[in-house]
């Protein structure tokens, strides 16, 4: 029988405990998000943090003891030396192997603390008018997949995530290598068994008020909770105004007013007609890109208008996250994710990752529509899934 007592044993455990509470406790999030993008003292945390400079030497102790983090190097401030650090991002996700020593409660915690934190993050980015023309990522795809197009994706999104930490590592040693220009930004990379489809109490239209007789159209439509929970469904299988009313538990002429004005700004298309009760009815559907898609020349024009747009796109994301970390979803497998990756990168690292999520977004679809091929010839049950990737610029 192994000796748990052993000191291996023990400093795993301790490791454990740092990368659980690295992932739930704002300070040392703030640290590690602090450090990924350039190796920083204690004292240059602390004004930067504006905390104490005892928290910050405590947290730093005692993830540097695991190796969670490590010493860059040393800076010299008033005449006094002082250790900088720094952290490879790498290292701060959880094995296979530590999720199964945890207890269920332990990881839902932990993770919910984690999705707590993305949330306002993201949600603090999409308050502030965009900084920039650089195209942005926040997208949310529901997708259906049978079992061995869910195996195919967990593997993209693996690689996706290896891929932004490398261009994150790369970002940072060409900064330090020479004058560029460094734009700090954050990347949230998400798959996760999609729960069950609900509207937010009280949330229709409120995305845009005070906004709304000043933003085009488009967004306008895109950038209400309700149209965006019909076109969700929508995805996930055609559907007539009868059956989105039956399963989002509204009147059905609500539900035909908003199917009408999706409809005239080319969201929502027709999919088929069917007989009912001695007549005929449409049935319609939507391209999971659509439920994503943000013209960000308007975003920039319109006041408000990124916030009344994208903030349905915000709460949808991380309410199914934290409806699928209650459901369980976490604890039979780990073909999920959950990732948070703040970068600082020059125009160069900006645009590989840009083109990293396209190309994975692309590869989604395929696997999209070669599992839907694969389930409509041997009848099994469809996966349902939730997939995001955002891509953020934070505010200087």
């Amino acid at each position: 029988m192994a000796d748990s007592n052993r000191p291996a044993d023990q400093l795993s455990k301790r490791l454990l405990r740092e990368k659980l509470a690295a992932t739930s406790d704002p300070l040392r999030l703030e640290i590690l998000t602090a450090l990924a993008r350039t190796p920083a003292s204690s004292a240059q945390l602390a004004e930067a943090l504006a905390e104490e400079p005892s928290r910050i030497r405590y947290v730093l102790r005692r993830m540097r003891e695991v190796g969670l983090i490590d010493v860059a190097g040393e800076t010299r401030a008033r005449g006094v030396r002082e250790n900088s650090y720094s952290v490879e991002l790498a290292r701060l996700a959880l094995s296979d192997e530590e999720v199964e020593r945890l207890k269920p409660q332990e990881l839902d915690r932990a993770l919910a603390a984690t999705v707590r934190y993305m949330f306002w993050e993201a949600v603090g980015i999409v308050r502030e008018p965009p900084t920039s023309d650089r195209v942005e990522f926040l997208t949310r795809f529901p997708l259906q997949l049978d079992a061995h197009g869910w195996r195919q994706a967990a593997a993209l999104f693996r690689d996706v995530l290896g891929q932004v930490i490398e261009v994150a590592e790369k970002g940072r040693r060409r900064i330090s290598g020479r004058d560029a220009e460094e734009i700090e930004t954050v990347a949230m990379i998400v798959f996760l068994p999609f729960g069950q489809l609900a509207i937010p109490r009280g949330a229709a239209g409120s995305s845009a008020k005070g906004t709304g007789r000043l933003l085009p159209r488009q967004l306008r439509v895109l950038g209400d909770p309700l149209r965006y929970a019909i076109m969700t469904s929508l995805v996930f299988r055609p559907g007539s105004a009868a059956d989105l009313s039956a399963e989002l538990g509204l009147p059905i002429g609500q539900v035909r007013y908003q199917l009408r004005r999706l409809r005239a700004q080319g969201l929502v298309v027709t999919h088929s007609e069917r007989p009912r009760r001695g007549t005929f009815e449409q049935t319609f559907t939507v391209d999971p890109r659509r439920t994503g898609e943000f013209d960000t020349e308007l975003l920039a024009e319109f006041p408000g208008a990124r916030l009344a747009a994208q903030m349905p796109t915000v709460r949808a994301i991380f309410t199914d996250m934290l409806e699928a970390i209650r459901a369980g979803a976490m604890h039979d497998n780990f073909d999920h994710m959950i990732a948070r990756v703040p970068l600082s990168i020059d125009p160069v690292g900006y645009r590989e990752v840009e083109a990293i999520m396209t190309r994975a977004m692309e590869r989604l679809f395929e696997l999209r529509e070669q599992s839907l091929e694969r389930l409509a010839a041997n009848g099994a049950d469809p996966r349902r899934a939730l997939t995001a990737f955002l891509h953020l610029e934070r505010p200087a």
